[in-house]
């Protein structure tokens, strides 16, 4: 029962209540420890209860101890040991959301979630016009190449014995494994092999895959396709139809799971057909599968050897290439790397910078002057927000025309010494743009600090709370005022409030947002070494000592700085004193 008082709570509350269905969860695990003691659901009312909450969502109890009760004897001492899960199992869930009634998973997706949580192995057979791929592809397909090929797939999802989640995907000439955190894709028609680490962060990991396909069913409206019999089920249809592309999916009406998944392309024809099997023992030939060498090998993730890759390469543009003693040169290339950054050659003499975006293809304009010239710029008075960059980007306008521009794939190497504006000026003008400087009057806000002590940070937040879905804040859906959220790892510093203030005021890089400089003196963070702190855990504990708040709020435009100076005011005791000044803006154009 709910409260019609409280409709957004009432909303909040049921739609955790589904959600927390969707994973594998610990009750489950209980659930399934408890079904295996000889006469323990044999009490109808203990068995009824204990069903129930079998669909939710428990946090927190370590493995060894559910592996534990497992092992109970039988008789009175076993019925002690299931009612003590069971009382366990429903305080953690009224912990977790009070209001949200123990009570079996309601939406499709979520019954779909729960009983895939329930199988052990998961087989997906079938086919697929297109070829996912985690690295993307580096080499142009032949035009003969026919684009409605069906490619064979034979995926399979489980969990080896000590519970890490393992899966093997293969679709045509990809193939992909994953084990825990460790992914290896072999893509044999271009004979590259990708290495990654650190990739299973999503709430469904181990059916990643399938979660993606199931996901239609969330928000799409459904249209009922009926029911059909196949091998003694009862299969129940479900059409989900979003712009031009539907999705036909068929579930066992008995257990809810998916049996056969169709996607529809704009055109009319099929673009993929999976057919959906469980519980089968997994092929020794799958559980033993390891890719081959290759002839190119890529990095990405947190693997040890995603920065060294870039670094090889810098090395090689170097030894390989007759570099000018001044001025810059432009080199063309295909490969792309899981992370790349501006560096020196192994002598000092020559930057390099990528111009490209890690795994995709070129880079815009605007990212282009944000990430590679504008933290070079020394015409910008350095104000210690760590922000420099976006500071000089504030002085940037790029024509409305070109925003959509891109820059090939590429690296520009720099000889030492040479000042920002001709090496900017080169790369513009060898991909037919020029920038000119114009003088104008902008607007300058002086941030200055009263003196008082500042609060913990974990007690500042944004001034508009986020909105919240499945008992989870929408860190994507930003106004102003609201945090950006999953930008940041945990609290924020001074730097990242100032940076992002600028940044959202750079509006599109049109020179027409304010700019703020930093006189308050309050401590900042020293600038980061991705070199030697290039993983996040080996910054945390430097930056985390200069945590100020819990996020970064978004302040776009003249109703961003109306809300910037009563937020800043109120939880630091920072004031602006507005300035004019005359200052060059840099126009980007055609040449």
């Amino acid at each position: 029962m709910t409260d019609s008082r409280f409709p957004d709570l009432n909303e909040r509350l049921d739609q955790l209540g589904r959600d927390l269905s969707r994973q594998p969860s610990v009750i489950a695990t209980a659930m399934r420890q408890i079904r295996e003691l000889p006469g323990a659901l044999n009490d109808d009312a203990t068995g009824e209860a204990i069903a129930e909450l079998g669909s939710k969502e428990l946090q927190g109890e370590p493995k060894d101890r559910l592996a534990g009760e497992s092992s109970v004897a039988h008789g009175q001492g076993s019925r002690r040991r299931v009612l003590r899960l069971a009382t366990f199992a429903a305080a953690a869930s009224l912990i977790l959301a009070i209001g949200v009634f123990v009570s079996r998973p309601r939406t499709l997706y979520a019954k779909a979630m729960d009983a895939l949580s329930r199988v052990q192995t998961i087989h997906v057979t079938g086919w697929s016009r297109r070829v996912p791929r985690s690295w993307p592809l580096e080499k142009v397909k032949p035009a003969s190449e026919d684009p409605n090929k069906q490619h064979a797939v034979d995926m399979w999802f489980w969990s080896s014995v000590d519970g890490t989640p393992r899966t093997f995907e293969r679709y045509g000439p990809v193939t992909k494994i994953m084990i825990g955190e460790s992914e290896k894709e072999y893509q044999q028609d271009v004979d590259l092999l990708y290495l990654a680490e650190g990739r299973l962060n999503d709430e469904a990991a181990e059916i990643a895959a399938l979660a993606n396909l199931l996901s239609e069913l969330k928000d799409a409206k459904q249209a009922e396709l009926g029911t059909k019999s196949l091998d003694g089920r009862t299969l129940r249809g479900v059409k989900v139809t979003r712009g031009g592309r539907s999705e036909e999916y068929w579930f066992d009406q008995a257990s809810n799971l998916p049996v056969s998944y169709v996607r529809i392309g704009e055109d009319g024809e099929k673009q993929i057909d999976f057919t959906l099997s469980y519980d089968e023992s997994v092929p020794p030939e799958v559980l033993a599968y390891s890719p081959p060498k290759a002839s190119t090998v890529r990095y990405g993730g947190s693997h040890p050897d995603v920065n060294l890759a870039w670094k090889q390469h810098v090395q090689d543009l170097w030894l390989n290439h007759e570099l000018p003693e001044t001025g810059c040169l432009m080199v063309p290339r295909e490969i792309k790397f899981g992370n790349s950054w501006t560096l020196q050659t192994p002598d000092e003499n020559y930057t390099v910078f990528p111009v490209d975006s890690r795994h995709s293809a070129g880079m815009d304009l605007r990212h282009f002057v944000r990430n590679r010239v504008a933290n070079r710029m020394d015409d910008c008075v350095r104000d210690g927000c760590d922000g420099v960059a976006v500071c000089n980007a504030t002085t940037w306008r790029v024509d409305e025309s070109l925003s959509e521009f891109m820059f090939p794939n590429c690296d520009l190497i720099v000889a030492a010494n040479t000042p920002w504006q001709e090496w900017v000026q080169f790369f513009l003008n060898e991909n037919g743009l020029k920038y000119t400087d114009v003088e104008e009057q902008r607007t300058i806000w002086i941030a200055r600090h009263d003196g008082r002590e500042l609060k913990p940070w974990q007690q500042v937040k944004p001034p508009v709370p986020y909105r919240y879905r499945g008992g989870k804040p929408m860190y994507g859906v930003v106004v102003p005022g609201r945090g950006h959220g999953s930008n940041y790892a945990n609290g924020v510093t001074f730097a990242d409030l100032f940076k992002g203030f600028n940044s959202d005021q750079v509006n599109g890089m049109r020179a027409d947002g304010a700019i703020l400089r930093n006189e308050t003196g309050l401590p900042l963070p020293p600038q980061r070494d991705f070199e030697t702190h290039s993983a996040q855990e080996d910054w945390e504990p430097i930056v985390s000592q200069y945590y100020v708040s819990t996020d970064v709020p978004y302040f776009p435009g003249k109703e961003g700085r109306e809300m910037a100076i009563e937020w800043y005011r109120k939880e630091f005791g920072i004031t602006f004193a507005e300035e004019k000044r005359t200052m060059t803006t840099h126009v980007i154009e055609r040449k």
